[in-house]
């Protein structure tokens, strides 16, 4: 089953936007006409399951977000921009899982995709930069990449994404 995130009509009540989540609908913002709803996302990927696809409509997200095992996330072009909080995107794939980024952009403030688990990613027409922190962490998971492109700088031993994987 594949989901497709739409921007819809400002005039929509919050309660409206969650019947249509649990409906199976998912949207990319609930309100306003600037950047899309990160909030909306997250309520998208937290409702996903292992084999789903999600497919955003391109655009923009600000968030840090987490990916449940065994989705396939096709961007679009999509660009997640993160903030200080943390990295754009954190995931732990389970052993037996395959979970895909494709099509995708991310620019980390405090650091871009941190994975840890025993599963497979695979990440496609991936681009992954970072003002601060580490662009890509992978721990313990079998990565298949294929037109990925990193970059950014580790601050030290004792950077806060470090932290995400247990480092210390």
């Amino acid at each position: 089953m594949s989901r497709s995130l739409r921007r819809i009509s400002p005039c929509l009540h919050p309660l409206m936007c969650a019947l249509l989540l649990s409906a199976g609908l998912a949207l990319a913002a609930c309100s306003g006409s600037g950047p899309l709803n990160g909030d909306s996302l997250q309520a998208t990927l937290d409702s996903g399951t292992p084999g789903q696809a999600v497919t955003l409509q391109g655009g923009g997200y600000t968030g840090v977000f987490e990916v449940p095992s065994g989705l396939t996330i096709d961007g679009a072009g999509s660009v997640l921009a993160g903030t200080s909080e943390g990295a754009v995107l954190t995931l732990e794939v389970r052993t037996g899982d395959t979970t895909v980024l494709r099509n995708l952009t991310l620019k980390g403030v405090a650091g871009g995709l941190v994975v840890s688990g025993r599963g497979t990613l695979r990440l496609e027409n991936v681009t992954v930069s970072t003002e601060r922190g580490v662009a890509l962490a992978v721990e313990n998971v079998a990565l298949v990449a294929r037109d990925l492109n990193v970059s950014g700088v580790v601050e030290g031993p004792d950077d806060p994404v470090l932290d995400t994987l247990g480092e210390t």
